[in-house]
């Protein structure tokens, strides 16, 4: 199992995972995002 953690500024990594589950036809399963504001 791999998976995928991205750490974006944020809400963008959250918006990167919506683009690929409409590529993909269903949101990946071990994708997470972690948004962080400064």
């Amino acid at each position: 199992m791999i998976g995928i953690l991205l750490v974006s500024h944020g809400a963008f990594g959250e918006s990167l995972i919506h683009c690929a589950s409409h590529v993909l036809g269903k949101r990946p399963l071990y994708v997470r995002q972690l948004g962080v504001t400064v």
